[in-house]
Order: structure tokens, then C-alpha cells, then sequence
């Protein structure tokens, strides 16, 4: 539109005031509304950053169209125009903005690669959940903003995992991995941190919840997987399940720490026949169920 608007009224009914218009207030209104998508997504500092800049330097179209018509509208032709200190004043501010919003973008684009490096690096690409790197950076970040809220560990495995590698191959147990890492995200809040530890072997740090509300969230894993009919086939056939250990994280210590200690009641669970929650509570000694 602003092109065949230029057109016109260059080649048909020529008016440079039109032409003016047409140009500054068009490019402010495009710049306007990329600043204001732009808006909507921008959570990180740099994309705040963006959205000012490309608001700034769309506004300041609206004063430079006004002083540029009031300049030829007082009598001087567009040569005297071109030569005057207001035009190379007005093209030295478009300048900067155009090289402000250059480097705006660019550092948006770096940003977005390194975040997609980072969350390729802390991911697992067969469940979509963290990997082992990316729980623990999570962990640690938890950590850090979590207290006095008590931050508590569930860590489970599927059972007779290598059996159903062995009777349906590996990509009967990729198909069970990735609908566990579905249930898992499906079950919990998007303030806790949900890894694939690896193998079959899986762990949710949970903040700013009671015991009994965690040791309930287990179960409920535990039971879902249960009456999940995972994969197609002679798979679809076979009953998957768990088992679980569930510690607390005691304050100051590491994340291996909290971890070994949930994994001793996961393999307490699988002594005491699999498909069942066990968790241990510093204060309170051991508890079974």
C-alpha cells in the first residue's frame, strides 16, 4: 500500500505532501506493529530492549513528518530542503535509530541461538524432558530461590525395563520412554523440574509441597503408569510399572546427596516387590507403604 500510494501520487496526481504522508506514516504504523508483537513474547531483557527501541523509532516518525511539511510548506522547495541543517539533522536521528534497531536485532538473534544451544544441551530429545545436565542446573537455580520452602525428591524406574527391550526391541522401549516423559509433564506443576536421568531411570524435584501431597503425586505416577497401554501391538498387551522413592531434600545439602537417598527407596520399593512408593522423611525416620 505504500508503494502504489508513492506510485500514485508521484506518476498520477503528484503531491509531494501526500507522498510524505504516505511514506513517514506508513513506515511508523509497520514499525508500530512489529514493535507491539514483539511485545507480547518478550520476556527476556533483549526482547524488551527490542520492543523500546522499535517503539521509540516509530514514534519519532510523527514529528519528522509534521516538521518536514511544515519546512516545505513554508514556501522552500524540496533542493532547499535536501541542503538544510533540520534534513541532515533528521537523516543523522533516522541513522542511529536504524543502527540501534540493527544491533537490537542482532542481539536478539544471538540470543535466540544460544538459548536453543542451551536447551538442546539440557534436554532429552527422545522424552522432552531435562537431561541429567539440565536437571541439575535446574536443581540449583531451585535451590537458590526455594527457601524456607522444603524442596523434596521423587526418582522412580520402569520395572523389567531390559525385558521389554529384549521381547519388543529398542524401539518398543523408546515407545514407553517417550509416553512416560508425556505422563510426567502432564502430572506436574511448571515450577518443578521433571529429568530423565538416564535409561529408564527418571526424577522430579519438587518445591513448596507437603509431604503427603508429594508422596500422593507419586502414587498417582505410579498409577497412571500402571494403567497405561504404552506403544502398539504385542506391547499394547503388557502392564508397565514403576517403582518410586521419595526423600526430602535437606537444607544445604548437594543434589547427588538427595538423589542417593531417593534412589535407596526406590530399590527398597523394587526388594519389596516393584509397582510401589517408598519414601523417607529426615525427620521422621523411614516410612513404607
Amino acid at each position: 500500500m505504500i508503494v502504489g500510494g508513492i506510485a500514485y501520487f508521484y506518476y498520477i496526481d503528484r503531491s509531494l505532501h501526500a507522498r510524505i504522508y504516505i511514506l513517514n506514516f506508513g513506515l511508523a504504523l509497520l514499525l508500530l506493529a512489529t514493535a507491539l508483537k514483539t511485545r507480547r513474547a518478550a520476556r527476556r531483557p533483549i526482547d524488551r530492549v527490542l520492543f523500546w527501541t522499535l517503539f521509540i523509532f516509530a514514534l519519532q516518525f510523527f514529528p519528522r513528518t509534521i516538521f518536514t511539511l511544515g519546512y516545505v510548506g513554508s514556501g522552500r522547495d524540496l533542493a532547499t530542503l535536501t541542503q538544510s541543517p533540520f534534513w541532515i539533522w533528521l537523516n543523522f536521528s533516522f541513522i542511529v535509530f536504524t543502527v540501534m534497531v540493527g544491533l537490537a536485532l542482532s542481539a536478539a538473534v544471538v540470543s535466540d541461538i544460544v538459548s536453543t544451544l542451551h536447551r538442546k544441551a539440557t534436554t532429552d530429545p527422545l522424552t522432552g524432558l531435562l537431561n541429567r545436565r539440565g536437571f541439575e542446573e535446574f536443581a540449583k537455580h531451585l535451590v537458590s530461590r526455594a527457601a524456607p520452602h522444603p524442596l523434596r525428591m521423587i526418582v522412580f524406574d520402569i520395572d523389567e525395563f531390559k525385558s521389554i527391550n529384549d521381547l519388543y526391541g529398542h524401539h518398543g522401549g523408546d515407545e514407553v520412554l517417550v509416553r512416560l516423559g508425556s505422563l510426567i509433564s502432564e502430572n506436574i506443576r511448571v515450577s518443578d523440574a521433571a529429568a530423565r536421568l538416564g535409561g529408564e531411570e527418571f526424577a522430579v524435584l519438587i518445591s513448596n509441597l507437603d509431604r503427603n501431597d508429594v508422596y500422593a503425586l507419586a502414587e498417582r505416577l505410579r498409577n497412571e503408569i500402571a494403567q497405561t497401554r504404552f506403544g502398539s501391538g504385542r506391547l499394547r498387551k503388557r502392564m508397565v510399572t514403576a517403582s518410586f522413592g521419595v526423600a526430602e531434600v535437606q537444607r544445604g545439602e548437594n543434589l547427588q546427596e538427595a538423589l542417593r537417598r531417593a534412589d535407596e527407596m526406590l530399590y527398597a520399593a523394587k526388594r519389596a516387590g516393584r509397582n510401589r512408593t517408598i519414601a523417607t522423611w529426615l525427620s521422621a525416620g523411614f516410612a513404607a507403604q
